[in-house]
């Protein structure tokens, strides 16, 4: 017979299978993707011996809705209301986050227009267009009161080409589209599994449990001395044996990159009653010996996954982030979207891109204010196109 022992275990075992099955059930029925742990929190200590042009403590703060942004001030329908979505540019991951372009965009556009505007940021670094696609169809879902979407997209595109090294003809290509999505380096928090019973961290009790102490109970992660591996990046890249200056035909590439990117814009329009494509600009100057020693990206493989001894030249992926850039118009022009320009309203140079793509705190802020400008109606430095 089975003893009391027995028949308590047998208890709390049936009761964490219901539990979890009811967390999933849950989960399911809601359906909701966030790109960031709603309510959680991060504290960067900058390596500023490393990017000596940041601030010191870079601080990230989720709202309810998975945006990295404060709290929407009031009614959705009462606020101007608009998401940013994108890839590194547009994460601003190591700025701290009143620092970030669309902090300052909120912050122009209410200024501008004299009403409450609200900008939540649900960019992913080195997220391609197909990938974004699937994240944002969902993600912004549950929106409530959107305005719209600024886009800045391209570069993400562009880097992964080069880490496949740059491929006449690309892969096959995934719209992520399925049932049940790959997303889980893309957003922190979703209804996809896959669940795993043996893991407790996989599982979708786990990540109500989760949920409710971040909302309940919120504790700031910190980690020191973010950006220190971007110092080995450089070294790796200044030490390489190859540094190509060509390429093959970038044609594929860039068709591959045009239909991406119109299958991306298509998913936001569905979501978004007005969409902006904010063309991403880049240290365009050509680099002196300091300015070669930042640069760290752009090679044949990622650095994250281990050392890779051949990078593309500086002047080749100015060339083609140009290429880039004029599809990125070309598309979103067919579509009747508005463009806002960039290249023209930031310097290039080191005051204000710690790197070849990446805004200082006073890149940053030109962006921001731009942008604003272009939505409210004001854009003096900016190409600002509607077809």
């Amino acid at each position: 017979m089975i003893g009391t022992a027995g028949w308590t275990a047998a208890c709390a075992a049936a009761a964490l299978l219901g539990a979890e099955l009811a967390a999933r059930a849950w989960l399911r029925a809601r359906g909701r993707v966030y790109v960031h742990r709603p309510f959680s929190r991060r504290e960067l200590r900058i390596a500023t011996d490393v990017l000596p042009g940041l601030t010191p403590v870079a601080r990230f703060a989720a709202n309810a809705d998975g945006e990295r942004g404060g709290p929407v001030p009031g009614a959705p329908d009462r606020v101007q209301r608009w998401c940013v979505a994108g890839g590194s540019a547009a994460e601003c991951y190591l700025l701290d986050q009143p620092e970030t372009w669309p902090a300052v965009m909120e912050r122009e556009l209410a200024a501008r227009t004299g009403e409450p505007a609200h900008v939540g940021n649900i960019a992913r670094s080195l997220a391609p267009c197909v990938r974004l696609a699937a994240l944002l169809d969902r993600a912004l879902a549950h929106v409530r009161g959107l305005d719209g979407v600024v886009l800045m997209v391209g570069a993400s595109d562009l880097v992964a080409w080069f880490e496949a090294g740059a491929p006449a003809s690309p892969g096959p290509r995934s719209s992520d589209l399925g049932s049940e999505p790959r997303l889980d380096d893309l957003a922190d928090e979703h209804a996809f599994g896959p669940f795993r019973w043996l893991r407790p961290r996989d599982t979708a009790l786990w990540r109500v449990v989760r949920r409710l102490r971040s909302r309940l109970s919120p504790r700031t992660e910190v980690r020191e001395r973010a950006g220190a591996s971007i110092a080995g990046h450089r070294a790796r890249r200044a030490e390489a044996r190859v540094v190509r200056d060509d390429a093959p035909d970038p044609g594929a590439m860039l068709e591959a990159y045009r239909r991406d990117l119109g299958a991306l814009l298509d998913a936001v329009q569905r979501r978004a009653p007005r969409v902006v494509v904010a063309l991403q600009p880049w240290l365009d100057a050509p680099l002196d010996a300091e300015g070669e020693a930042r640069l760290w990206n752009f090679g044949q493989g990622s650095p994250y996954r281990g050392p890779i001894d051949t990078y593309f030249s500086s002047r080749l992926v100015r060339e083609l982030m140009g290429r880039i850039e004029d599809a990125t118009h070309a598309v979103a022009v067919e579509r009747g979207l508005e463009t806002v320009a960039l290249r023209t309203a930031v310097p290039s140079d080191l005051e204000h891109y710690y790197d070849l793509l990446h805004f200082t705190p006073a890149g940053a802020a030109l962006v921001g204010a731009e942008i604003a400008r272009a939505i409210a109606g004001d854009s003096s430095g900016a190409r600002r196109t509607a077809a």
